[in-house]
């Protein structure tokens, strides 16, 4: 996970690309295991490298472009006459790559995408292959902003320094090592007499390549973002409102409460309808185009998060009293009176719709912005849409209030996974006892037996399965009430580590905890403090 020195939250506060970068390690281990009884191998080369890509649709005579936007790769060499050993068995190498903090994190919308891989290869003699495993175990950060493209074909941007370019064996074996990807390839048959020469040898080149996720956390401590909205001003029709926008989990997929409140409404108003849209704006330039040439393509999508009453239908531009109200007033032929206050609880998109926010500061061809609308639509009884007097007093005409704050939306994946964790001792405990051979993944029940499941990864979303359907706007299974709509319910067993995957009482029920928790820790660190002062003062 990447954090940006700068607090992208505060627009008065953008990362200065000119200053002193926060650029992150990606460190690992590339494993070769080389079968038992083949002896002793030679190799020209051994590599890790970690590749960006694009692909996207610019428009006619450009569908489909692809290209490198990032790569940097690091490798061991064998002289002009030597070779690099390779022993039997399986042995580790060290890698360390710098991840810029300008790159492009990973991203997809209907006309574009930007991914990661993170790729290691072994290299032999030019022959045909048969049989050598290779594997990469990586410690990524789940990370994020990062790097230029300046060219299509951009391998390494001077923006960092090459520091960290050497590969080192190890033969440790971490438990927090994450497995990032196993590839059977192939060792040249037994030669004949004839050809023996040289049979030490590796043939050929062994790749593995494994997809990784590259994320950032706007919060400049690490944390959770919070979301908290005010707005307080005059509306003509409806008078001086409070709204106010709440999420203690604010990501992607994560919940969001809303509260509007005006103390005295007008007798002759007619409420119908508050709901509250995420809009979100995406922009694409290719970095083929430089400059001048550069012609962004932009989209811009609206979800609905909240919807609270029902909007009149289109054909309707004076509403009567036969279109349903969440409050109408005496003078517009209802019996409320006073004021009103609406309070509301819905879910941001998931990542199936919803994309986070591009930081200040990230170099990216895929730009992604957000805003929270709130839109109020009402009526004053003999007014028109315009706020002026009917020639005969009648149904208003409809009207819309409407008041949009932008915002930052961090990815779905920056959530507190756990709060009871098992201590170490008891984890290594338990862990001694598991032999990892006979751990069937949990996606498609797949045994392991000395190597990883092809079907699916630790890092990346599973596919969909039989049976289970994306949550999709206007999606109003789930029994909600007519006035209240649940646009986004939870995704299940499709997302399962992320917002996306928990129901909203989970989440309200973490960060319950979670503040708990920090008022705890607030507590003992004061009285800390106060002991400190109090000794200080005893001692003088």
């Amino acid at each position: 996970m990447m954090n940006l020195p700068s607090d992208p939250l505060n627009p008065q506060n953008p990362l200065d690309t000119n200053g002193p970068r926060n650029d992150q390690i990606l460190q690992g281990q590339f494993e070769i295991s080389l079968p038992r009884g083949s002896g002793r191998k030679r190799c020209k080369a051994i590599r890790v490298g970690m590749r960006t890509m694009t692909k996207l649709d610019i428009g006619v005579g450009r569908m489909g472009e692809e290209d490198v936007i990032f790569e940097r790769k690091v490798e061991e060499i064998a002289g002009i006459s030597e070779a690099l050993w390779l022993d039997e068995g399986t042995q580790r190498f060290d890698f360390s790559i710098i991840v810029p903090a300008t790159l492009a994190p990973h991203d997809w919308h209907i006309n574009g995408l930007i991914r990661h891989r993170l790729y290691g290869e072994v290299e032999g003699l030019a022959n045909p292959m048969t049989n050598i495993t290779a594997a990469s175990n990586a410690r990524s950060p789940t990370s994020a902003p990062r790097n230029s493209y300046h060219s299509p074909t951009a391998r390494s941007p001077s923006g960092s320094p090459r520091r960290g370019t050497g590969l080192n064996p190890a033969l440790s074996s971490d438990p927090a090592m994450v497995s990032a990807g196993r590839q059977d390839a192939a060792l040249p048959q037994a030669p004949t007499y004839e050809d023996s020469l040289g049979d030490d040898w590796l043939r050929g080149k062994f790749y593995v390549e494994r997809k990784i996720m590259l994320i950032y956390n706007p919060h400049p401590n690490g944390g959770v973002t919070e979301l908290d909205e005010r707005a307080s001003a005059y509306a003509p029709g409806i008078g001086s409102y409070d709204l106010r926008m709440v999420s203690d989990v604010w990501t992607i997929s994560g919940p969001l409460s809303a509260r509007f409140i005006v103390a005295d409404l007008p007798p002759a108003v007619s409420i119908f309808c508050m709901r509250i849209l995420l809009s979100q704006t995406h922009s694409l330039v290719s970095p083929r185009d430089a400059g001048s040439q550069a012609k962004p393509i932009t989209l811009t999508r609206h979800f609905t998060v909240i919807e609270e009453g029902q909007r009149p239908p289109k054909a309707h531009y004076h509403p009567d009293e036969s279109i349903p109200a969440i409050w109408r007033g005496v003078a517009a032929g209802g019996k409320d009176k006073g004021g009103i206050k609406i309070e509301s609880k819905g879910r941001m998109p998931n990542d199936d719709h919803g994309r986070p926010s591009t930081l200040p500061g990230v170099l990216t061809p895929i730009h992604v912005s957000h805003g929270l609308v709130v839109e109020i639509y009402f009526s004053v009884h003999g007014e028109t849409d315009h706020a002026e007097k009917m020639y005969r007093p009648g149904p208003g005409g409809l009207r819309l209030l409407k008041i949009s704050r932008p915002v930052v939306v961090p990815s779905c994946a920056i959530i507190p996974m756990s709060f009871d964790l098992p201590t170490y001792e008891t984890y290594e405990s338990d862990r001694s006892n598991i032999d990892p051979s006979n751990i069937p993944c949990s996606l498609c029940k797949t045994r392991v037996d000395g190597h990883l499941c092809q079907s699916c990864t630790s890092v990346q979303t599973p596919p969909a399965r039989p049976g289970v359907d994306s949550a999709l706007p206007g999606d109003k299974s789930g029994g909600s009430p007519a006035s209240s709509k649940n646009y986004f319910p939870s995704g299940g067993p499709r997302w399962r580590h992320c917002a996306c995957g928990m129901d909203i009482a989970s989440m309200d029920e973490r960060m319950k905890r979670r503040t708990m928790e920090e008022q705890v820790e607030m507590r003992l660190s004061e009285a800390a403090v106060s002991d400190k002062g109090e000794a200080e003062r005893g001692r003088r």
